[in-house]
């Protein structure tokens, strides 16, 4: 199947685009009770290792969001569905405890891969400069804890 395949008309060859940090810090992720998570908030390069642990914890954290919020004053029935206005509050709670998280993140591998790719010395000073000041310790992102769900 290899041997018979036309290989150069089957190759796609794009340039993978990464969210650069700015725009995760500034970026609105709500849209009525409408939002993203995963890569569709933080898409991110290989680097730091972190994109799949990133995605399960915005997992746990708009779940916890969502259910404190459906929970209310434990007067209202459980089967209610939850108000706009509650639904709203809730993923803006999540976006606030995720926004910097996921910058931070994004900054650390935006700055790795920018460093690998250019060949300019102006901007591979900066991108060291950028990690020195997010620190050398690689196990703070993989021991990060986003709490109980």
């Amino acid at each position: 199947m290899v041997r018979r395949c036309d290989a150069a008309s089957s190759w796609t060859l794009t340039k993978v685009w990464y969210r650069p940090p700015w725009q995760v810090a500034l970026a609105g992720f709500r849209r009525g009770a409408v939002t993203v998570a995963g890569d569709a908030m933080h898409a991110m390069g290989p680097f730091i290792g972190q994109g799949g642990s990133a995605g399960l914890e915005d997992a746990v954290v708009l779940a916890r969001s969502l259910s404190s919020a459906a929970a209310g004053d434990g007067r209202a029935p459980p089967r209610q569905q939850l108000r706009d206005d509650a639904v709203g509050a809730a993923i803006d709670e999540y976006v606030a405890e995720r926004r910097r998280r996921a910058t931070t993140l994004c900054l650390h591998s935006f700055a790795i891969g920018t460093l690998l790719t250019t060949r300019w010395l102006a901007v591979k000073l900066a991108c060291v400069a950028v990690l020195a000041l997010l620190g050398g310790d690689s196990r703070r992102d993989a021991d990060y804890d986003c709490g109980r769900l």
